[in-house]
């Protein structure tokens, strides 16, 4: 699948949002007050639809957006889940699948050992600024990278790297700190308001029922500038 979208080996993944948009999934974005939940995955035929919690870390929600694409691409059959924070002890095989997926998508070990040998000591260990630059290269959460390096050899206790204040660290070695912090943004699929649009341009739409459609992602035709379709419309 990174070779379909052409990221190779080593290429850190630009822009998962836009990546899943790319395969026409309607993506959302919006905080729950149930921070235990990562993202709502929902399937109806060949639409899908998928809400990711951004109360959770930057970090977590591409980490969420990569887990329900493994959905997507494996899961045909599965029309709804709800997916939960770090269920290590759960017997649901088709979630540790994606977690694992998720995890080789976003961080291909080819890619992780290349940047690793080129920047571990003589005892064939990283210390946090090497983590801290790995992990930054491919935006990805500092657990999940320390997740990695451990499954690879190259950390042998992560509890030694868990207790460091990495967001300070990273803001003095000049790394964008965003990853470590929840957004709490609202974002609406581009893809959905689209065809809201094309559908009442098309007169398949009343204004009242558009606006319906809009304003359950906080919207309205007051912020969008669409022009009234004259004539008849075929349903309420």
């Amino acid at each position: 699948i990174r070779r379909e979208f052409e990221l190779g080996h080593l290429m850190p993944v630009p822009d998962i949002f836009k990546l899943l948009e790319e395969k026409d999934i309607y993506v959302f974005k919006r905080p729950f007050q149930n921070t235990q939940i990562s993202a709502l995955y929902r399937r109806q035929k060949n639409n899908c639809l998928i809400i990711i919690n951004s109360a959770r870390t930057l970090g977590h929600q591409i980490f969420s957006a990569a887990h329900e694409l493994y959905h997507y691409y494996f899961n045909r059959e599965m029309t709804a889940r709800i997916c939960k924070v770090d269920t290590p002890n759960s017997k649901d095989l088709d979630e540790t699948m994606a977690d694992l997926f998720a995890s080789h998508f976003l961080m291909p070990d080819e890619g992780v050992i290349e940047l690793a040998e080129s920047r571990k000591n003589k005892k064939n260990k990283l210390d946090v600024t090497d983590v801290l630059f790995i992990q930054h290269f491919f935006n990805v959460s500092y657990k999940a990278m320390i997740r990695k390096l451990s499954e690879l050899g190259y950390i042998e206790d992560i509890n030694l790297y868990l207790n460091i204040p990495v967001q300070k660290l990273s803001e003095k070695l000049g790394y964008d700190i965003k990853i470590y912090q929840p957004t709490n943004d609202y974002y609406c699929s581009k893809n959905y308001l689209n065809l809201v649009i094309d559908v009442y341009e098309l007169g398949l739409l009343s204004e009242k029922r558009a606006n319906e459609y809009l304003g359950d992602v906080g919207l309205s035709f007051d912020n969008i500038a669409v022009e009234p379709i004259e004539g008849e419309c075929f349903y309420e």
